[in-house]
């Protein structure tokens, strides 16, 4: 019987500890228009060729599309069609997207990134597109998304699986990419509640 109460502390100590030092970190819920996250840093769009306006990723927070019943949401408005050649192998495609800041953030005592996606279905969406974390080190890891619906979807990334991150406790940038691996070379995608878990 002791031998039993031992284990069931030991469990509930552990269980305990978990509940303690797990963390969840909001990057941006969206729910302020402008141009700072729900962290007070910098966000906003990039591309490959700045000079060239036939490809282009622009961005707006908007409240039509959303998770859940009020707030709101972004909106990446994308077109990789160009008549310069950018990648190797892959004629007439450009390569851009979103940035958003995290400040050397610490998420060092969370275990995945997490957000909401959907593409739009009269304006079209890619099906697949590139998560990219950058930490303070300059180390920039990759993750291929795929499977996105015009139905809201949960994405939820093992940290793990950015196996090219070294510095969890400082990472500086969050960024979407589109380029040759989307299935629509234009289209519309929403994001929302983008978190550390």
């Amino acid at each position: 019987m002791t031998r039993m109460i031992n284990v069931l502390t030991a469990v509930s100590v552990f269980l305990f500890c978990q509940a303690v030092f797990a963390e969840e970190i909001l990057v941006d819920d969206f729910n302020e228009a402008g141009l700072e996250n729900s962290l007070g840093e910098e966000r906003g769009v990039w591309n490959c060729n700045d000079n060239d306006s036939e490809q282009y990723c622009e961005f707006e927070i908007i409240r039509d599309e959303k998770v859940g019943e009020s707030g709101s949401a972004l909106m990446l408005s994308y077109d990789l069609t160009t008549g310069n050649n950018y990648i190797d192998g892959y004629p007439g495609i450009a390569y851009n997207g979103y940035w958003t800041r995290l400040g050397e953030l610490d998420v060092s005592n969370t275990k995945s990134l997490t957000f909401y996606v959907k593409g739009d279905k009269g304006e079209g969406f890619t099906q697949t597109f590139w998560i990219e974390l950058k930490d303070s080190a300059g180390n920039v890891s990759r993750f291929q998304v795929r499977g996105v619906s015009s139905d809201w979807q949960k994405v939820q990334i093992p940290l793990n699986k950015f196996s090219q991150i070294k510095e969890w406790s400082s990472l500086y940038e969050f960024v979407v990419v589109f380029d040759q691996v989307c299935t629509n070379k234009e289209g519309v995608l929403y994001i929302d509640d983008i978190k550390f878990e």
